[in-house]
């Protein structure tokens, strides 16, 4: 259950507020929020959270990641400026939703650091190369595409052409079954 301590604190140190005046499926309209940006955070008094998409006038646009409504006239505050999850180590197997919150029932994720959820994409410029060949044990393929591991790939054709059996064998093929 939601502690109401955490919004309360928020309220208190000038977080900007909003109230919900107005939904549609997964959107939320506040009316307020001012000093938000698009992709900031956003805690409702019933613990629930929100990803503001856009600023309009007098309204902000939120989506909701909450599993259940909320209801009109619930006030919100302004959680992180900026939208951000935990990062590190101790995420590698663990099961989490996208607030980084554990849903494997292993305890809480004890993260190294903190990372920004909206970020530019380093530059072609800046990416490491690729060049270690990926063999697909398929002569043909292997022959005329030359792939690299790493290189993203759109396997096109139509229904039921093998594209999926193909991936498959490729995959045993590359974990060592194929050889």
């Amino acid at each position: 259950m939601f502690d109401n301590q955490t919004f309360a604190k928020l309220v208190a140190d000038g977080h900007p507020t909003g109230e919900v005046v107005g939904l549609t499926s997964l959107i939320i309209r506040l009316r307020g929020l001012e000093g938000a940006s698009v992709n900031s955070l956003v805690l409702f008094e019933d613990g629930s959270r929100g990803l503001v998409r856009s600023i309009r006038d007098e309204v902000t646009e939120v989506l909701s990641l909450a599993v259940s409504g909320v209801p009109l006239g619930t006030l919100a505050v302004l959680e992180q400026p900026v939208y951000q999850v935990g990062v590190g180590e101790a995420l590698i197997g663990r099961i989490v939703n996208v607030l980084g919150e554990p849903l494997d029932g292993k305890g809480p994720v004890a993260v190294s650091d903190y990372a920004d959820v909206f970020t530019e994409a380093p530059g072609i410029t800046e990416r490491a190369v690729l060049s270690d060949h990926l063999v697909t044990g398929v002569a043909i393929v292997d022959a005329l595409f030359p792939f690299v591991l790493g290189q993203r790939l759109a396997i096109l054709g139509d229904n039921k052409s093998g594209k999926s059996t193909f991936l498959r064998q490729v995959t045993h093929f590359q974990a060592g079954v194929g050889q």
